[in-house]
């Protein structure tokens, strides 16, 4: 989708469907995605620049709003709403980023 294109910028996605076609990916994604990252760091493991003798990197982290489902309350228990909001299953979840440059 190009952001200029008119036909497709009017559509509107739904939260609902949005968290409906989140719902269907697996788990496993992205623990593939993850082993990629990691094996591709490793096979140019050579071919970096550093800085400062060291290689950079970012880390960040966010809760993520889960499911309200059995078995991932039961894992992940509830995290306490606002005055306003319902409690709610949350996931917290960290990422590396490595720079390209570096």
């Amino acid at each position: 989708m190009h952001l200029h294109d008119e036909s497709e910028a009017s559509q509107h996605i739904t939260k609902s469907a949005f968290f409906q076609a989140r719902k269907q990916l697996s788990h496993t994604a992205f623990i593939e995605l993850n082993q990629q990252l990691v094996a591709n760091i490793y096979k140019t493991k050579n071919q970096y620049k550093t800085w400062k003798g060291f290689r950079l990197c970012a880390v960040d982290g966010t809760s993520i709003r889960l499911p309200n489902e059995t078995d991932i309350t039961d894992y992940f228990g509830f995290q306490k709403g606002k005055a306003n909001q319902a409690d709610c299953p949350r996931g917290n979840w960290g990422q590396t980023t490595f720079n390209g440059n570096y």
